[in-house]
């Protein structure tokens, strides 16, 4: 055997050795790389959307915080449907505070349709003098509850240059 050949021999080994290695072991690497670098890419995407998400979050947080104080403030404004004790108390401290007599009683519910907010009826008479009456309404228009007065009637009851007058009034307070 010649050298000539020995060497076109060797070469081919090489080219065979060298080509299988392609095949066996670049080719798997290179496929391997490309799916790690998919992955990553994939990756990546999550983690600048759970950013965003942690960043939202935080912010939900913040504006949750500043709402709750408002929401507890506005819990307040509805009358407990169960035991409407602080309302009729409420009622009865801005008559006594008016030099007025009162009678409360209830009606029932006011079940609207229109309203947002289920609420009960209350008919209140109230005797006195007709501007301590007038204060009164306007006391309980103030209040701190969310509330309509649907009809006020008055009518005089009493006789001389002072006469007292008799207010009948419904008034709707929403409940929670």
């Amino acid at each position: 055997m010649s050298i000539q050949r020995k060497i076109i021999i060797t070469i081919a080994v090489f080219l065979v050795l060298d080509a299988l290695s392609v095949i066996f072991i670049v080719m798997p690497l290179m496929k391997e790389i490309d799916r790690n670098s998919e992955e990553i890419v994939n990756q990546k995407k999550n983690l600048v959307a759970l950013e965003a998400e942690i960043e939202n979050l935080g912010q939900f947080r913040s504006i949750y915080q500043e709402l709750e104080d408002i929401l507890k403030e506005t819990d307040k404004l509805f009358v407990n449907a169960d035991l409407p004790i602080e309302f009729v108390t409420f009622l009865e401290d801005r008559a006594r505070e008016s030099g007025l007599s009162i009678e409360i009683s209830p009606v029932g519910s006011a079940a609207d349709k229109k309203d947002l907010w289920p609420s009960f009826l209350s008919r209140i008479t109230i005797d006195g003098f007709f501007p301590k009456l007038l204060g009164f309404v306007e006391k309980i228009e103030n209040a701190p509850y969310l509330i309509e007065i649907q009809n006020l009637n008055l009518k005089e009851t009493g006789t001389g240059q002072a006469k007292e007058v008799r207010g009948v009034m419904t008034i709707k307070a929403y409940t929670k």
